[in-house]
């Protein structure tokens, strides 16, 4: 069962403040600051606004740009004024409850978060307007991957390299990779010969788009972007293009459960 495209959008929002969270939070602290100091703590409340409309702006002229403009999009995006209504309310309540603590204190709690909050807003509308170039501040991006044991057989390097190698082994890692992609090809049919032409890569990215989050990592309470379309019910096995026969997964999941189901190897699709 799929949790409420609202509740989607507030993960996907949480996901989004905690990415950089470092960087964010000093930039923002010295704008609070420096506001702070014209005594004008009501315009951080203006520049929240003109950042949230510029971003939704720009977001919407990528869209367009990208010919993927879709309902769901603008849905998702009109989330985002409810969404930090709703984190601007917890944080305010918190900041009352503290400066009730110390005596009446004005505690710069709130304002603090409002310029994270304008600061977020920021680096995501810089990352559409320029194209990419800045998405990765752009707050869509998930945080740093866990240090791992690289793959290599008696290699003991830690790495975060989506390959799972570390720099001394990624290369012959991936020239097998690539000799075995080459060996696979030249045995199998075309890809639009196995179905999976223009109109599956289409279906593809409708599905992807409508549902960006791996399935079955958000069963387990984790997010993780989706990178694969999987069905459900493999062709072989009598599965066909429905979309009640297709899920998003992260490549990871995708070649667990295509290992699982046939001792094959998985493939992005």
């Amino acid at each position: 069962m799929q949790p409420p495209a609202p509740l989607e959008g507030l993960a996907y929002y949480t996901q989004s403040l905690l990415a950089f969270w470092p960087e964010k939070a000093v930039i923002g602290s010295c704008v609070a600051g420096v506001v702070s100091l014209f005594g004008g703590d009501a315009y951080l409340l203006w520049m929240l606004g003109a950042m949230l409309v510029a971003d939704f702006a720009f977001g919407l002229a990528d869209a367009v740009r990208r010919r993927h403009f879709r309902c769901r999009m603008l849905a998702h995006g009109a989330l985002k004024f409810p969404a930090y209504c709703l984190y601007l309310l917890i944080v305010g309540v918190v900041n009352a409850s503290l400066s009730r603590s110390f005596g009446g204190f004005d505690m710069p709690l709130l304002n603090l978060f409002i310029a994270y909050l304008i600061i977020t807003d920021a680096f995501a509308a810089s990352g559409k307007w320029s194209g990419g170039w800045m998405r990765p501040w752009a707050g869509t991006t998930m945080p740093p991957r866990p240090l791992k044991v690289c793959r290599h057989a008696g290699c003991h390097e830690l790495t975060r390299d989506p390959s799972g190698y570390c720099p001394k082994h990624k290369d012959a890692a991936e020239a097998r990779a690539r000799k075995w992609k080459a060996e696979q090809d030249s045995q199998r049919e075309s890809a639009y010969r196995r179905g999976y032409g223009a109109r599956w890569r289409k279906l593809r990215a409708q599905i992807l788009m409508d549902e960006p989050l791996c399935r079955e990592c958000r069963k387990a309470g984790r997010i993780v972007p989706a990178t694969d379309v999987d069905h459900i019910v493999a062709r072989a096995d009598g599965g066909t293009d429905d979309r009640s026969n297709l899920q998003p997964l992260c490549h990871a999941c995708h070649s667990r459960k295509t290992v699982r189901e046939n001792g094959g190897r998985a493939v992005t699709r």
